[in-house]
């Protein structure tokens, strides 16, 4: 057994002899037959005028029991009804509360649910939450709750070095260096503007860095980019049908409700023509001002993912974010609004100010509503990067790709990688062919499985060292 695994036993352990102290002998078969699972864990439990959450006392007449869990299902047609969540059933009735601050209700999202120790599968309260407190948290020895999370940010600012021991201001969030801190600067330099990957946990509400590891500079204000043409930290990918262009192409195009300025640099696919409906991919990136200039669009049937006809795919960098979920969120230079029906999944990592992100949005008038907002490992953050012959594109044939499919397998070096719509794939002289030879930079999910952040075409040079004879 490992670590984490012998710590969530012994919490199990815990929990139940806490439960046997308080007198809870009544639980219901439906209960009492459910299995524990690994994911589920108390938070809280209260006996009446115990001290709560802040400090004071609790108000209610009933002992309190919290937990955070992963929806497995839920009702259908409302929010009353029986709810599995961390493979144990809950039941939420008319005087159940819902809590929707971090967004809407979904299979795969975390909630947090409160219920009373006298009918412990009845919810008082479901509320969603962010991924990470669901990731097997335990408590710590203080006997306070302590989680483990993720996130790519830009840094804001930071201590001095060498040490960099002290707060950091990461993207939106602030976390904590110590001297047990592990620190990686071994492509780059700390320093404002460098984007980093931040593991963490949270103790009191604090974060405190376990590691920090740097992956790039940020291009702000480097509208060419670098040598390879990408400019990190403000490119991004879209898929849609053109609303509107110019005559001669050169100028403003409309795609999915959304401008894109199409240079003379611009490369535009030539397999098909280009006309108001057609169903495109754009390349893109952001200038300081806010503006989005396409690098690439091709006509294809992929619609990153998305089923609906009326809704639309955007993947970008997070500028501006509301204090919670709900509001309204910069993403690539454009405003979306989030309502608590949007649904956030932050599996991958925290949501924060410079975040890289998908979008799922609908138009409703001038307004772009979020159907779905997802964090994504930034391209060029992954953890591996190899290089390779590619033997299998997938379904990447852009006017081949399946209708709403998310992901496809490539096969490179004899791997295999998924790619998503958030994976950047450079291919702007087209020499992404059978038989090439491409970098790619990976993570691995949960899974296990290799998923693409970037792939990039390269040309290997090859030496050949003969020996000299003397006669």
């Amino acid at each position: 057994m490992n670590f984490r695994g012998f710590k969530l036993l012994s919490a199990a352990f815990l929990v139940f002899a806490v439960l046997f102290a308080l007198g809870w002998r009544t639980l219901s078969a439906q209960a009492a037959d459910a299995p524990l699972h690994p994911t589920l864990t108390v938070i809280d439990v209260q006996k009446d005028g115990a001290a709560d959450d802040n400090g004071g006392n609790d108000d209610n007449s009933n002992d309190d029991i919290k937990v955070y869990g992963v929806i497995d299902t839920m009702p259908s047609g409302g929010l009353t009804g029986s709810w599995v969540i961390s493979g144990v059933t809950y039941l939420a009735d008319a005087q159940t509360e819902f809590d929707t601050e971090h967004g809407g209700f979904a299979p795969g999202i975390c909630v947090e649910v409160e219920a009373d120790t006298s009918a412990p599968t009845l919810a008082t309260k479901i509320g969603t939450e962010s991924s990470y407190k669901c990731n097997g948290s335990d408590d710590d020895d203080d006997g306070s709750p302590e989680y483990e999370g993720k996130f790519y940010g830009k840094i804001i600012s930071l201590p001095a070095g060498p040490s960099f021991v002290g707060t950091w201001v990461v993207g939106s969030e602030t976390v904590t260096v110590t001297t047990q801190t592990r620190l990686e600067q071994e492509d780059i330099a700390f320093a404002p503007g460098v984007v980093v990957e931040v593991e963490f946990r949270e103790d009191n509400g604090q974060k405190i860095a376990s590691s920090i590891e740097s992956k790039f500079d940020d291009e702000s204000g480097d509208d060419n980019g670098d040598d390879d043409g990408r400019h990190d930290g403000h490119d991004g990918q879209a898929f849609g049908p053109i609303v509107s262009l110019p005559a001669g192409m050169i100028g403003t195009w409309v795609i999915a409700g959304l401008d894109y300025s199409v240079t003379s640099s611009t490369v535009l696919d030539d397999e098909g023509t280009f006309a108001p409906g057609v169903n495109v991919k754009v390349e893109y990136f952001t200038t300081a001002a806010g503006e989005r200039v396409a690098t690439e669009i091709e006509i294809t049937n992929d619609r990153g993912g998305v089923d609906d006809t009326n809704a639309f795919k955007f993947v970008g960098w997070v500028t501006a974010k509301p204090t919670a979920f709900i509001g309204v969120w910069t993403i690539g230079g454009q405003d979306f609004t989030a309502t608590a029906t949007t649904i956030f999944d932050d599996s991958t990592s925290l949501f924060t100010v410079s975040s890289y992100v998908e979008a799922t949005y609908k138009l409703d008038g001038d307004q772009r509503i979020l159907l779905k907002l997802e964090v994504e490992v930034p391209p060029g953050a992954g953890d591996d990067d190899s290089v390779g012959r590619v033997d299998d594109m997938g379904d990447d044939n852009p006017t081949a790709a399946a209708v709403g499919a998310t992901a496809n397998v490539w096969r490179i070096g004899g791997k295999n990688f998924i790619v998503t719509p958030a994976t950047q794939i450079f291919d702007t002289a087209s020499a992404l062919t059978l038989g090439s030879t491409a970098v790619v930079n990976s993570y691995k999910d949960a899974s296990g499985a290799n998923v693409a952040t970037r792939i990039q075409p390269v040309s290997l040079t090859y030496s050949i060292m003969l020996p000299v004879l003397i006669r």
